[in-house]
């Protein structure tokens, strides 16, 4: 016979929120109300303008001080990754001449 310590479930737990642990929140009429379980959409990546680009890489060359470039990637969301790629767009020149790209069979001069 296996002794168990554990506090007894409350009464309007379901089997399912017993073995996970988990409980529902009861509602203003003391009944639990069942788990949201939409599915969310899934999320977007960022996309950064080339002037949001240069515009960063601008203030990351201003930091001078120790923390002070975390400090920037921190509040920003970015990584020292980013700016390693964006330098090296900048410097290859395709951060100033970013147009959008014409689709479709390039066409010859005739």
């Amino acid at each position: 016979m296996s002794t168990n310590n554990s506090t007894p479930p409350a009464p309007n737990m379901c089997a399912l929120e017993m073995l996970s642990g988990r409980q529902s929140m009861p509602d203003s009429d003391g009944r639990a109300q069942p788990k949201d379980t939409e599915v969310l959409e899934k999320p977007t990546r960022r996309v950064f303008t080339a002037q949001y680009k240069l515009d960063i890489l601008r203030r990351a060359e201003l930091c001078k001080t120790p923390g002070e470039l975390g400090a920037l990637l921190r509040r920003e969301g970015l990584y020292h990754s980013n700016l390693k790629t964006w330098r090296h767009q900048r410097d290859e020149g395709l951060l100033q001449n970013l147009q959008p790209k014409k689709r479709g069979p390039k066409v010859q001069p005739v």
